[in-house]
């Protein structure tokens, strides 16, 4: 039987590549050992599939595609994508700042990128206008860009969580900022960074210091240095 909670869930599993066990108990408010049981439960359903990678103890969940039909959610074109080595530890940190938003701002609705992707892949498909991608100017064109976490007020504003791991282009933010900035799709953006990445961003913020606007009497956009502990997922 799958419960009111179990959709809760699941719906917010199906945003993100993965999640693990000790993040979704924090989610349900519950303990790892009750967590565990529902996500056996749910696996038993064929709603949710687990994967260890390179041998590890560590069970990685995600929603399949069983489940994505079942939430009404699953796209031809949008395959459940599980554990990839190389993002793993910014898809982590993504899913911590979504799960710390989602406990810290319960009447939110909280959307992860790989349901913004199937949702908007729909809109795009049907030569519509997409509800969370937003247009950055890049290579003498626009391309569609996806934020990694969308959260949803209950008047219905947008408020974007970005994570910057890597050190990207500096133009690139640019760009990217800028078009937050003009897009009336969301009302606010916040960026995370690991400490090595902070001057770019800042620089990047900085370059578009005369044309910020405002929300609620704070910078539309903001940034804030997050110091990222390595979990030893794989061990």
């Amino acid at each position: 039987m799958v419960t009111e909670r179990d959709m809760k869930v699941l719906k917010f599993m199906s945003g993100f590549s993965w999640m693990t066990a000790e993040q979704i108990a924090k989610l349900m408010g519950v303990s790892l050992v009750i967590a565990r049981r529902r996500l056996k439960a749910l696996g038993e359903l064929g709603l949710v599939e687990s994967e260890n990678v390179l041998g590890s103890r560590r069970l990685f969940y995600f929603v399949s595609r069983e489940g994505l039909e079942f939430l009404g959610v699953a796209a031809e074109w949008s395959v459940p994508k599980g554990v990839r080595l190389g993002q793993m530890e910014h898809d982590r940190v993504v899913v911590d700042l979504a799960v710390d938003f989602a406990v810290e701002h319960p009447d939110f609705d909280v959307v992860g990128e790989a349901q913004i992707r199937r949702l908007d892949g729909k809109l795009l498909e049907a030569g519509d206008e997409p509800e969370f991608a937003l247009k950055r100017y890049s290579g003498g064109r626009f391309v569609n860009v996806f934020p990694d976490v969308v959260a949803i007020g209950p008047d219905g504003q947008k408020f974007v969580l970005e994570f910057e791991h890597s050190v990207k282009d500096k133009k690139r933010l640019v760009s990217l900022m800028r078009a937050y900035l003009a897009s009336e799709k969301v009302a606010a953006v916040k960026y995370y960074a690991a400490p090595h990445v902070m001057p770019r961003l800042q620089a990047a913020l900085d370059a578009i210091s005369s044309e910020m606007v405002f929300f609620g009497g704070k910078p539309k956009i903001q940034i804030q240095a997050l110091n990222v502990e390595q979990e030893g997922l794989l061990s």
